[in-house]
């Protein structure tokens, strides 16, 4: 029971792991078409914008300490401060000492000019508080100053240090070898060791300056730059080991680990890829791609016109690569939402592997890809873009008439806020436009409109029978034209009822010229029911001649009703009583009924029906009579001991009835006029027969939405009968 099960669902079960491992391979194919450059460069870490910032910030807090700040140990106050700003400084507290001199002063001198008669001790009192005052503002100056310096001094000992920590911060991050080609100095926080040396066992990644070759990466043209200016040579190199786990080793660390995984990300869209395509070639072998399921998908797949399945395949591929770069697939562990986009992907995947598939087969199949290129989008857009400008001005008046009613659309959107806003031009434009639409495109539009109803009105008069009425012609536009067109058909109707009406008293006329027909077996009757009035007949003779009135009693009822039946039948006068109806039993039937005649002739009949019944909606009265017609005509014009072939062909729309025999007489006039009513192989009219057999049968055929037709080669005279397997109304 469980290997029943298995193999029931193992065509299912093959494909979806297919499919999931396709999108396996996808996913890795993106991933590292996205990280191709880990693999390529080994050192892509230190091309990356994340090293280049670190080494950008490094090498400028480098330059800072040996240029801007080169001896600041050994920098005096005023360096310190700067010469500048320290005189801006001092002249600033001078300005600030002299103002206060100058107003102590002046209030001293306020003070004696009011009180001229002062004594001199008051005097001595008042130089002396003077004094004091002038005093204190010069300490107050010179404490100010002195404050102010130190603050300086403090913040730039501070600013120093920290260039100083940050440069010790990452110092297992970053090591350096600079000297100075004018002094010689040598600066680097590498241990006395060579640097040679030093590269060879100890570096991760080095760089020299400066460089002999321009390169593109800026922030290198940068401190190339710098190293020339300052006529300095060295090295900045990235150690191997490091007291502490620093942002560049992590960084280094955390590119490797993806450059690892994208190698494995390689072997994985390998094993992936074959794996998927060895399943599926498995299947294909054993004929296991042709399930249910597929043979829905691929149907709903050729629904899609082949232009827009590639559209869809460009939207499905497109899709597939964004949502790989903005969801990380490979990494662990694996949570729902990884395992929905791997699903999604799979099914995204079913449709980009049914398209190669198909495209692979149309491409080995030329005639259908010219049928798919011929459904295509494209082509029917084309297709009713041409009809569309068969008749050019029809097509330019409407889209005269789209593109002025949006454009009133964009008008009264701009001319609502234009009067809110009084935007003069906009209103007037406005204005403009709404006054010539309302006085051209409006009236051009109810005009064609009335044409339109009148054209309505007289279709449904002459559809109703009232061949009379004739629509009014005005204008010179297409619909002007449709009008002057559907009068011509009216005309047309008119002189094809008169040919009706014509016709139907040449059916009159012709059951008037056949009575010569009906003459022959008339008169018999009458000379033998005259000869059997005389009375010394022997009881021999008068059986004789009552079997004689008999066969033309029977000649003249057969030829009385083929003639109704002739005329009902071509007058469409016959109500069908349409059923499915077996073809090949009813072909027996009729043959059946001439089984005696059959055996009787000297002729041999070959029926060719099919394996199975063949069903066609048909009265199955007329179509036996149909039949039975060429069966009687075979009968009686069929040359003797010759084969008489009977077929039932079944095809994809219609089931084919042929009836294929050696005429006994020269057939040497036109086709069509076996059609016609009391026509007969044999012109000397020596069978029996009324002419009209062949005529009848056709009609019946006819009105089943058939078609009978004959051939002639030779000698061979060969009838078809074609039914449609569908009724038609």
């Amino acid at each position: 029971m469980a290997t029943k099960l298995i193999n029931k669902y193992a065509t299912m079960i093959g494909i979806t792991a297919s499919l999931y491992l396709i999108a396996l391979s996808l996913l890795s194919l993106v991933d590292i078409m996205n990280k191709r450059e880990y693999i390529q460069n080994p050192d892509h870490y230190f091309h990356s914008s994340a090293f280049h910032n670190e080494l950008t910030t490094y090498f400028n807090l480098l330059e800072s300490y040996y240029t801007d700040n080169k001896h600041y140990v050994q920098w005096s106050v005023l360096e310190k401060v700067g010469e500048t700003s320290y005189k801006q400084i001092q002249k600033k507290y001078e300005d600030i000492y002299q103002a206060k001199t100058n107003e102590i002063n002046e209030a001293y001198k306020a003070e004696l000019e009011a009180n001229p008669q002062l004594p001199d001790e008051q005097r001595m009192k008042l130089e002396e508080k003077r004094d004091l005052e002038l005093a204190q503002a010069q300490h107050a100056r010179h404490f100010d100053f002195e404050e102010t310096i130190a603050k300086i001094v403090k913040a730039r000992d501070q600013q120093f240090q920290t260039l100083k920590d940050s440069l010790e911060k990452r110092n297992n991050s970053f090591k350096y070898y600079i000297r100075d080609t004018q002094t010689t100095a040598v600066y680097t926080n590498i241990d006395n060791r060579s640097i040679e040396d030093y590269i060879k066992t100890d570096a991760l990644y080095s760089l020299h300056f400066p460089k002999s070759s321009f390169t593109t990466e800026w922030h290198l043209r940068n401190i190339n730059q710098t190293f020339e200016d300052n006529q300095w040579e060295g090295y900045i190199i990235v150690p191997k080991l490091s007291e502490s786990s620093t942002a560049i080793h992590q960084g280094y660390t955390y590119y490797e680990s993806i450059r690892e995984r994208v190698a494995k990300e390689g072997i994985l869209l390998v094993f992936s890829l074959s794996t998927a395509m060895g399943i599926l070639v498995v299947l294909a072998n054993k004929q296991k791609l042709n399930h249910p399921w597929v043979s829905l998908c691929h149907n709903y797949y050729r629904r899609l016109p082949i232009d827009m399945r590639t559209l869809v395949f460009i939207m499905i591929s497109l899709i597939i690569i964004g949502m790989a770069n903005i969801i990380s697939f490979f990494q662990f562990p694996f949570t729902f939402t990884q395992i929905f986009f791997w699903t999604f992907i799979s099914l995204l995947s079913g449709f980009l592997l049914l398209y190669l598939v198909d495209t692979f087969t149309l491409l080995k199949n030329r005639t259908e890809l010219k049928q798919e290129w011929d459904k295509s989008f494209y082509k029917q857009s084309h297709g009713l873009l041409k009809e569309s400008m068969q008749n050019k001005q029809v097509f330019y008046s409407i889209l005269f008439i789209i593109l002025s009613s949006i454009g009133l659309g964009i008008f009264v959107m701009v001319g609502i806020p234009a009067l809110r806003y009084g935007a003069g031009v906009l209103i007037f434009s406005s204005f403009v436009y709404i006054f010539v639409y309302c006085f051209i495109v409006i009236p051009f539009v109810l005009k064609r409109i009335g044409l339109l109803n009148r054209i309505l009105k007289g279709s449904q008069e002459i559809a109703a029978g009232n061949i009379q009425f004739r629509i009014e012609e005005t204008g010179k536009g297409q619909l002007s034209a449709l009008a002057s067109h559907i009068n011509t058909m009216r005309s047309g109707f008119e002189s094809a009822l008169e040919k009706q009406l014509k016709s139907e008293r040449m059916k009159t006329e012709l059951i008037t010229n056949v009575s010569h027909d009906l003459k022959t077996p008339l008169t018999s009757i009458i000379n033998y029911v005259d000869l059997l009035k005389t009375e010394d007949l022997s009881l021999e003779k008068k059986k004789q001649y009552l079997d004689v009135l008999e066969r033309k009693t029977q000649r003249l009822k057969t030829l009385i009703d083929d003639l109704f039946e002739a005329s009902k039948v071509a007058s469409g006068a016959v109500d069908l009583e349409i059923q499915q109806v077996d073809v090949g039993a009813l072909l027996n039937q009729a043959l059946a009924e001439y089984h005696d005649q059959i055996e009787q002739s000297t002729l041999t009949f070959r029926i060719k029906l099919g394996p199975v019944p063949v069903y066609v909606p048909l009265d199955g009265n007329k179509t036996w009579r149909a039949f039975e017609n060429l069966i009687s005509n075979a009968l009686k014009y069929s040359q003797t001991h010759t084969r008489v072939y009977i077929s039932v062909d079944e095809q994809e729309e219609h089931v084919v009835i042929s009836m294929k025999n050696t005429s006994a007489y020269e057939i040497d006039f036109d086709v069509e006029e076996l059609f016609e009513r009391f026509k007969r192989g044999d012109q000397s009219r020596n069978t029996e027969g009324s002419g009209l057999g062949l005529a009848i049968a056709k009609n019946i055929v006819e009105l089943h939405g058939g078609n009978l037709s004959i051939e002639i080669d030779g000698d061979l005279f060969k009838v078809f009968v074609t039914l449609p397997k569908t009724l038609v109304q």
